[in-house]
């Protein structure tokens, strides 16, 4: 039977195949330029990762001078949060979009 990793790789590939589908015979959108999507969908993948890296080490640089600074104990539990990786995508496209718009 399918394991639930299975699973999500099959709905996964369906709604992709669903998306091509549509793009190419009901949108019109061009074969060849998928190559260029995908390139651009990695550069925003990419821009994400610098920026996640970035705010995590400036977190993390924050946390130590608080506890240098004042002596108190601040947990680097505390920058432990998925939000700081959502608002490091967005961060990513927004920068990748406004990086695509220069040409």
């Amino acid at each position: 039977m399918f394991t639930p990793d299975a699973l999500l790789l099959a709905l996964v590939l369906l709604t992709w195949v669903a998306g091509y589908l549509v793009g190419t015979r009901r949108w019109g959108l061009a074969r060849p330029e998928l190559g260029g999507a995908l390139r651009a969908l990695l550069e925003t993948i990419g821009t994400s990762a610098v920026f996640l890296v970035a705010n995590l080490g400036l977190a993390v640089g924050v946390v130590f001078m608080i506890r240098a600074g004042s002596g108190h104990f601040v947990s680097l539990y505390a920058i432990d949060d998925i939000a700081l990786a959502g608002a490091s995508l967005l961060q990513g496209f927004l920068f990748r979009w406004w990086w695509g718009r220069r040409y």
